[in-house]
């Protein structure tokens, strides 16, 4: 018994010394000028926007206190300059990208969000839209795939 668990615990000490380390770089924390928007029990938070590999990475949370799960995907936010009616017009709207390389680790996770939990990560936008803009996103029903709600959530000062 003691010669086998030798051989496997060498082939476990290979495997982890083979494995390559992760380089994501962890989240900053929200800070006190990331402005909320809410409804139906859901949040979502934009933190301010930051230059990463070319282009622009906002830090967005979703928070889900509602009664049915989510289905989050990249394609349902977009960035926009905030109007005066409080809306953006569609065609100065930045639809997220798809992050590349190391930026996939901190992007904000697709799939289903159910009650109760929260999604963080970063959105990649070509640019941002200047003063006043926010993000803006679609929320899906993950069974039914019907549009709950449309958020929107100015993007918080610089520090």
């Amino acid at each position: 018994m003691r010669l086998l668990s030798v051989p496997i615990l060498l082939a476990l000490l290979l495997v982890c010394a083979c494995t390559p380390p992760q380089r994501a770089r962890p989240l900053e924390p929200l800070s006190r000028n990331e402005a909320p928007s809410s409804s139906q029990g859901i949040t979502l938070l934009a933190g301010s926007p930051q230059t990463v590999g070319g282009k622009s990475a906002v830090l967005v949370t979703v928070i889900n206190r509602g009664r049915r799960p989510l289905h989050l995907e990249r394609g349902q936010f977009v960035l926009a300059p905030q109007l005066a009616s409080g809306h953006a017009a569609a065609e100065v709207m930045i639809s997220a990208r798809d992050p590349a390389g190391e930026q996939r680790a901190q992007a904000l996770p697709e799939g289903t969000l159910a009650p109760g939990e929260t999604a963080r990560g970063y959105l990649y936008f070509r640019d941002v839209p200047g003063d006043g803009a926010q993000v803006q996103a679609r929320l899906i029903a993950a069974d039914t795939r019907e549009v709950v709600d449309i958020l929107a959530a100015p993007l918080a000062s610089p520090r």
